[in-house]
């Protein structure tokens, strides 16, 4: 017995008339005392919001919330909130995309910054004045730097006033002696 075959586009339609149904429906129980409703990521406040983007990486939430609507994209150049930047695990075209996109014009509210690929700690420091301009900045981690690129980058260290912790892992064996000046260094093994 053959049964005649639906198509494929009525039956995606009917998924979703029913899956657009369970949205809209408000369910009620046997006494009409119990009312659920469906609250939209779009329909939360400002508040929420600031806080759940808190908890994100900022690369992550710029990738999904910049250009969804208006009100995202003014969330995401408009915010006074600190940024963590990782930059640990991307390609050379992404790196230089973020950088131009999310680095330049937010460094007055960079908070971290975790550099572990060459070319990224390259890029910072062909750009000196980038550093200079990381008045927020309290954390730095480095992977696989040069000690001599190392010695380069001190010079603007020092100068930010709020920095108070910096990783560094994999330097090369070259000498990194000026970092015993910086004033609350701690040195462990």
């Amino acid at each position: 017995m053959e049964y005649p075959k639906r198509s494929q586009s009525s039956y995606f339609n009917d998924c979703n008339d029913i899956k657009r149904k369970r949205l809209n429906m408000i369910t009620t129980d046997s006494n009409n005392s119990l009312t659920k409703s469906i609250i939209h990521f779009e329909d939360l406040s400002n508040e929420i919001i600031y806080e759940i983007f808190g908890f994100l990486d900022f690369r992550h939430t710029y990738d999904a919330f910049s250009n969804l609507n208006k009100r995202f994209q003014n969330f995401l150049t408009n915010l006074t909130l600190p940024i963590n930047i990782d930059m640990s695990s991307m390609s050379k075209s992404d790196f230089q995309k973020y950088y131009k996109q999310i680095i330049i014009p937010n460094t007055h509210r960079i908070k971290s910054i975790h550099l572990s690929n060459p070319f990224s700690i390259d890029v910072f420091l062909t750009h000196n004045c980038i550093i200079s301009k990381l008045i927020r900045l309290k954390t730095l981690i480095l992977y696989d730097i040069q000690s001599i690129d190392f010695q380069n980058l001190f010079i603007y260290l020092i100068s930010l006033p709020y920095l108070s912790s910096l990783v560094i892992s994999n330097i090369d064996e070259g000498r990194v002696t000026k970092i015993y000046t910086m004033k609350y260094f701690v040195y462990r093994c």
